[in-house]
């Protein structure tokens, strides 16, 4: 008799039987799908809507897990301290879709679905699948359902890690995650390559063009224990200049935001691991290739291709929001929340009185804004027909990202320039900073007339009276 299996029901760790499937699985139609002896495991305990999801199959016989298989957490790995973060749900022993013609798992993938579903019929948060060695099979599998039309959820599997998973070639698996909607969410797959999938002959596997390869050590178990543990590893946690992987590239971690292109183009991402899975470095598989590294987390990304952020400033962190400012008819103010990878306008600083005072043909297009601290701006702009310029200040008030701006009135005026060389600067592209000894510069310039520097009051933030003397 088919029932629901609950045990622990108190909703620390419960699990959910694939022989016992219930009301969970209306949509199986085979008999195939109904002798699937397939177990699912909640580690973290009750499904939180609000966190992001893991899902873990563990290693087996290339078509089978083993029987238990591995779990995210065990006594060599810290698995419960993603548990904080995120739901992870494991697969304690997964079979394959039986009466197939070739091996797939699409019967795990559609009992995870039903069962969040069941729990959470509008979840939305983001989705990663992982898979240790034979795991990696049905963790591309469940990728691919997902973010198929037919699994009619409202998420999306945007990170598949393969850890050490050498059984078939997913040459074709990889070319149909990538080619699947995941509602223009940047995606990710780690292919990290160890003893099985790098080393032994019989398995060995070529780096995936479109993918994140990762040559790491030889010891085939370890390289799971690596990943989990990469969540707690502060030598791992860093950006390292667009070179690693792990947890730091994760549904939790800075860079879960950073996708690789969204088609399936060729270009290959090929690092090196030195060290262990207790610690070490990455580096360029070709110390001579700089273009496969990973943009940093806090880049711009922009989903919608209708905005448009020129000259960006410094980007700041405040009340877990990054902000950022640009070009535009009026200083653009530019946030994104620390847990989303979409920046959104969140204000912007009008043209102030002074400027069609001064310059009456200014068509009021702010240029450059230079924001050394918080919260003072530098900003440019050019009278349209007697091609004079200035620089202005400004200072706001207020968290991040509801600023207040006031305008501080003009730091520098420079009339029309162009026939006077390089004798004449044109007040533009300001970048105010700090010397050792804590005094306040400004430089500003372009290609025709050079770069200057003058000196600005600390207090002030203006021009220095030795500077405004000429």
């Amino acid at each position: 008799m088919n029932r629901i299996s609950l045990l622990a029901a108190a909703s620390v760790f419960f699990i959910l039987s694939c022989t016992n499937l219930g009301i969970f699985l209306k949509n199986i139609r085979s008999r195939a799908y109904e002798d699937n002896r397939s177990v699912l495991n909640f580690e973290s305990g009750a499904f939180d809507p609000d966190k992001p999801t893991i899902v873990f199959f563990g290693g087996g016989n290339c078509t089978d897990s083993w029987d238990p298989t591995e779990s995210w957490e065990s006594e060599d790995t810290e698995g419960d301290a993603w548990f904080k973060h995120a739901n992870v749900i494991s697969f304690s022993y997964y079979e394959h879709d039986l009466g197939s013609e070739e091996i797939s798992y699409l019967f795990c993938a559609q009992m995870l679905v039903d069962t969040i579903r069941a729990l959470a019929p509008d979840y939305k948060m983001d989705m990663q699948a992982c898979g240790f060695s034979t795991g990696g099979t049905p963790a591309l599998d469940l990728g691919v359902f997902v973010n198929s039309g037919d699994s009619g959820v409202t998420y999306s599997v945007t990170r598949v890690t393969l850890m050490d998973s050498p059984c078939y070639d997913y040459t074709d698996r990889i070319r149909k995650y990538m080619d699947k909607g995941a509602d223009g969410k940047p995606r990710l797959i780690e292919n990290l390559r160890g003893g099985a999938a790098l080393a032994w002959d019989e398995m060995k596997k070529p780096a995936y063009p479109g993918v994140l390869n990762v040559d790491m050590f030889e010891a085939h178990d370890e390289i799971y224990y690596w990943y989990v543990n990469s969540l707690t590893n502060q030598d791992l946690n860093q950006y390292n200049n667009g070179i690693g992987a792990g947890a730091y590239w994760s549904v939790v971690g800075p860079g879960k935001g950073v996708g690789l292109p969204s088609e399936y183009n060729g270009v290959e991402y090929h690092f090196v691991y030195d060290g262990d899975e207790h610690g070490g470095s990455f580096r360029l598989a070709d110390p001579l290739d700089t273009s496969a590294r990973l943009p940093h987390p806090t880049g711009i990304v922009v989903i919608d291709p209708r905005p448009h952020i020129h000259d960006p400033s410094e980007i700041h962190f405040e009340n877990d929001h990054y902000i950022t400012f640009s070009t535009g008819k009026g200083i653009q103010n530019w946030a994104r929340h620390r847990d989303s990878a979409i920046w959104k306008p969140s204000g912007v600083l009008s043209q102030p009185d002074w400027w069609a005072e001064t310059f009456p043909t200014t068509n009021g297009y702010f240029w450059a804004p230079c924001v050394p601290e918080k919260w003072v701006m530098y900003y440019s702009f050019e009278a349209d027909e007697d091609y004079a310029s200035a620089i202005g200040r400004a200072v706001a008030t207020g968290m991040a990202p509801n600023l207040t701006w006031q305008d501080d009135g003009p730091v520098l005026i420079m009339p029309d320039c162009r026939d006077n060389g390089t004798d004449c600067p044109v007040a533009i592209d300001p970048a105010v900073f700090r010397d050792a000894e804590g005094e306040l510069y400004m430089a500003f310039g372009s290609g025709t007339s050079g770069i200057w520097i003058v000196e600005l009051d600390k207090q002030t933030g203006h021009l220095s009276a030795e500077a405004s003397k000429g």
